[in-house]
């Protein structure tokens, strides 16, 4: 499986029949990475995979967040891992004689024992990984972390990454057994809520007569709004983890002049609406007091935008973002946007 090659741009109908080879959840997510092969992201387990061409394999790139699948950083037969996560989900429970329970670990020796067992320990000094570990646990921002362990200068950046992801992760499972709502449920309140800051964001936006600016840009333009790697400890402790980890793909723009993305006037009904820009008629509404349609769905769809058009779409991705673009484009991937009128 050396010779295996990913797919550079994963097909939107391919999304219809996705399902998350480890927990079955359906449809996945699909991440458009800049300068790398799409891949997809399972909302629910975290398992993130490539798919290679012409062949029925996938190379993880995540494994899922409370298991491991055993294939990390490999190649491994889809049907394999669907084989693998089956029979683990099956297995029966051993059941353990009757002898005397062990006294309970100390804190000292479960740390110990993980620093013996978990390959990173192999990798990078103890001290190095249980001081980020303490400085997490103390509330210090992500970025503030990784300014810290930026200071060893034996350390990459990929380094700095690998020990911050494996902080977060030992965190969410010392956190696992205490009460917290479920992920569709955190989803369900702060999804809207940021949603809602992006729309208001937006209205000022074109009232501050920003199209204008955007007008002599040639490509799309980004900006944060929320980014957590930058708030305060004191702050981001507020902040459930689930929500920090939280993730929605970004859209992908494409300027496009190819016929069918000419300036035309603005849709006077839905019909028009879906006729001149894409997409489903429940998904569009129109704001008469920016002039605006906007677009929200639970699928992704794919958009053509006119010349003359301005678009604005946020995204998740350890924090809150914007993508503003003018047309002629094309948009992929997208959820929420708002097209201004000419």
């Amino acid at each position: 499986m050396e010779n295996l090659i990913p797919v550079d741009q994963i097909p939107e109908k391919w999304l219809e029949k996705s399902r998350c080879p480890v927990c079955s959840t359906a449809p996945l997510l699909i991440d458009h990475p800049e300068g790398e092969p799409d891949r997809f992201f399972c909302p629910t387990c975290e398992l993130c995979f490539q798919v290679a061409k012409n062949h029925p394999s996938i190379f993880i790139l995540q494994d899922p967040l409370d298991s491991a699948t055993g294939y990390l950083g490999q190649w491994v037969d889809m049907k394999t891992l669907i084989e693998n996560s089956r029979a683990q989900k099956k297995a029966p429970e051993r059941v353990s004689p009757a002898y005397p329970a062990p006294a309970p670990k100390t804190a000292v020796e479960d740390k110990e024992d993980e620093e013996k067992q978990d390959p990173i320990y192999k990798k990078y000094p103890a001290s190095l990984i249980n001081s980020a570990a303490d400085l997490h646990e103390m509330g210090n921002s992500r970025q503030s972390i990784k300014d810290a362990l930026a200071r060893n200068k034996q350390l990459s950046e990929d380094d700095i990454d690998e020990i911050l992801h494996h902080v977060s992760r030992q965190k969410r499972k010392k956190d696992a057994g205490s009460f917290k709502l479920p992920r569709w449920a955190m989803g369900c309140i702060i999804v809207p809520i940021l949603f809602l800051i992006s729309y208001l964001l937006m209205t000022l936006y074109f009232q501050y007569s920003f199209s204008k600016k955007l007008a002599a840009a040639s490509e799309a333009m980004e900006m944060a709004v929320i980014d957590f790697e930058k708030l305060p400890g004191v702050i981001l402790n507020f902040i459930p983890e689930d929500v920090q980890s939280m993730q929605m793909p970004k859209a992908m723009v494409t300027k496009s002049a190819a016929t069918g993305f000419a300036q035309a006037a603005c849709p006077a009904d839905v019909q028009n609406a879906v006729s001149l820009f894409g997409g489903q008629a429940a998904d569009w509404q129109f704001r008469d007091g920016q002039d605006a349609w906007i677009l929200q769905s639970i699928n992704v769809r794919t958009l053509n935008l006119p010349e003359g058009y301005i678009a604005i779409m946020p995204y998740l991705n350890k924090g809150l973002y914007i993508q503003i673009t003018s047309g002629p484009a094309r948009i992929q991937n997208a959820y929420l946007v708002m097209i201004s009128c000419p």
